[in-house]
Parts: structure tokens; C-alpha cells; sequence
């Protein structure tokens, strides 16, 4: 009886040892299913749910990249896009708001893409969204943008018809936003020729000089860009050999044709004052009396100048001069014989 009651008393020692064991197992699965069953719910609970914000990015097509900052041009369409981060919040309705510096470009349900312009340069200028909504919060996000002018090349103001042997000298003259990246390079003959922009400048201008040495057609291409445009100026330079023209200049002729008028007439003033101040010797032939005071009436009578000028080229008979000659040498010798 009493080694039964002993018995009695180890088997309740081991049965409540092995009730122990059990109840601690249960209570760490019970504890692990609850942690598990937490787990459960809080990734089915977005982190942004539990802090109200809504991750958002802009994205900018084009987009132009220096040092790490973006440049966009004036007066261009830029398309900016506001792209939710995560995939659970992208049916929802959400409120947009687009913005500027000292502006509010539009404001609305789901107009999560713009197209818009910058109208003048401006180095620290942004863009701006912020998306809401009242169930599950806010988010923003902003692009920091340098909008400059685009590259414009101006008509040159250069001599393009040259001599052989002169110099090209071509100022480019351009605007736009600074920095920018020039080339230039000739090609003889209309041949295809480019330039791939490597020197830079922070100038409007640049002066190109050139010898151009074979006689012909030269194209030369000047390229000037900065980071958000490019442009091609094409200029056409003509070289030509004044030796070896086709044709006779008007001047020369013209002057000729003067000149040789001008000494015809001096020719036939000559010639006529000439005349009226020959000197002839008396002829003492009284049987042979012979004198013509015809031009004489006609030149000493009251005359302008142009009627004169026309007398001597019409009217006057060039033979006349010899003639008088003649007869003068006729008077001196009968006055010889005379006396």
C-alpha cells in the first residue's frame, strides 16, 4: 500500500513534468502562428499607406544632361510625365498639380503627362507635381532645370567672290546660351563635307581667315551647337582668275571710245587754226588776182562754240590745208620771180 502510494506520487511528478513540456510547446506554436499571422497583415499594408506619402518621379523627354543638371531649351515642347512608384496606387484616382517657379500650370484627376514651354532663359528654374489623395496621402517631386536660348548662326557679312590670290575673311556672327562647341572646314568643288564641333568659346563670334589657293567653287560648313541644339551654316566661295576672263570689261571700251573722239576733234581744231594763222607771202601778180574769203566770213562771224565745233566736222573740206599750202608756195615763187 504504501510502495503504491510512492508510485502514485513519482508517476504524478513525471506526468506533471510531461504536462509542462507540452504546455510550453503549445504556448511557442500559438506564440509563432501569431507572429506569422502579423507578418501577414503588415505586408498587405504598404510602408507608404502607414506614413501618407506616395512615391512619384518626373520624367522629362527630352531632356539635356551637363555636371548633373538639366538644360532645356526656350520656347520647345518638353513632355513631363509623373510616374507612381508603386504598382498598387497607379488605378487610383489620383489629384495632379503641376507647377513652375511663381506658376500654376494645371491642376487636376489623372492628368499625370503635360506638354509645356519655357518662354524665356532662366538658370534656376523647376518643375514641380504633387499628387494626393485623401485616403491614402501625398507625394511631390521636383526637377531643378536650366533653360537656356538655342543656337541661331547669323547671315555673314564677308566678301564671297573673291580674286586668285586674296584672302577669305568671314566673321560668323550667333546667339544663344553659352557655352558653345564650333567647327568649320572647306571642301573644293561642291564635294560633301562636315564638321564634328570640338572647339569652344564663350564669344558671339568668330572670325574665320583663309587662303583659298586653286581657282574654283569652295563650300565651307561652320557647325555651332551648346547643349540643347545645333545648327549647320552652308556659305559658297567663288574664286576666279581675272587673267584668263571671257569677257572685256565695259569701262575700258567706253573710255577708249571717248578718247578717240576727243582727239578726233582736237585733230580738226588743230587743223583749222592751223590754217587761219598760216602766214603767206604777198603775191605781186596783178594779171592774176586770186582771193577766197569765204571761211574767213563764215569763221570771224559771231558763232557759238558747238556750231563752230560742228562747222569744223561737216563742213570744212580737209583737202583745203594743202591746197593753201600750195598756193603759198605758188605766191612766193612768182614774188621771187618778180622781183
Amino acid at each position: 500500500m504504501g510502495g503504491s502510494k510512492y508510485w502514485f506520487q513519482g508517476a504524478s511528478l513525471y506526468l506533471r513534468l510531461f504536462l509542462l513540456v507540452l504546455g510550453f510547446h503549445h504556448l511557442k506554436n500559438v506564440r509563432c502562428l501569431n507572429l506569422i499571422s502579423r507578418h501577414d497583415q503588415t505586408s498587405r499594408i504598404p510602408y507608404h499607406y502607414e506614413n501618407k506619402t506616395i512615391p512619384v518621379n518626373i520624367r522629362l523627354e527630352p531632356a539635356f544632361y551637363l555636371h548633373g543638371r538639366i538644360y532645356e531649351a526656350t520656347n520647345r515642347n518638353i513632355t513631363a510625365t509623373a510616374e507612381i512608384l508603386d504598382d498598387k496606387l497607379r488605378n487610383l484616382t489620383l489629384t495632379y498639380q503641376w507647377s513652375v517657379k511663381n506658376k500654376t500650370i494645371v491642376t487636376g484627376e489623372n492628368i499625370s503627362q503635360i506638354n509645356y514651354q519655357f518662354d524665356r532663359p532662366d538658370p534656376d528654374q523647376f518643375l514641380k507635381v504633387l499628387v494626393f489623395n485623401p485616403q491614402n496621402g501625398t507625394g511631390t517631386s521636383q526637377k531643378e532645370i536650366v533653360v537656356i536660348d538655342p543656337v541661331q548662326i547669323k547671315e555673314p557679312q564677308a566678301k564671297l567672290f573673291l580674286e586668285h590670290g586674296e584672302l577669305l575673311n568671314v566673321t560668323m556672327n550667333f546667339r544663344g546660351g553659352g557655352p558653345y562647341r564650333y567647327c568649320f572646314s572647306f571642301c573644293f568643288n561642291n564635294t560633301d563635307c562636315v564638321c564634328k564641333p570640338h572647339s569652344e568659346t564663350s564669344k558671339n563670334e568668330r572670325e574665320i581667315i583663309r587662303y583659298l589657293r586653286d581657282v574654283g567653287n569652295y563650300t565651307m560648313v561652320f557647325t555651332l551647337e551648346n547643349i540643347v541644339s545645333r545648327q549647320t551654316k552652308n556659305l559658297t566661295v567663288l574664286i576666279t582668275d581675272i587673267l584668263h576672263h571671257n569677257y572685256l570689261p565695259y569701262a575700258p571700251i567706253v573710255a577708249s571710245i571717248v578718247a578717240f573722239t576727243i582727239l578726233m576733234i582736237g585733230f580738226g581744231l588743230h587743223q583749222k587754226f592751223k590754217r587761219s594763222l598760216n602766214t603767206e607771202t604777198a603775191d605781186f601778180d596783178f594779171f592774176h588776182q586770186h582771193h577766197d574769203d569765204t571761211f574767213d566770213d563764215v569763221w570771224h562771224e559771231e558763232q557759238s562754240f558747238l556750231q563752230k565745233v560742228k562747222h569744223i566736222i561737216f563742213e570744212v573740206d580737209w583737202n583745203t590745208s594743202s591746197a593753201s599750202m600750195t598756193d603759198s608756195n605758188i605766191s612766193s615763187s612768182r614774188a621771187r620771180l618778180v622781183f
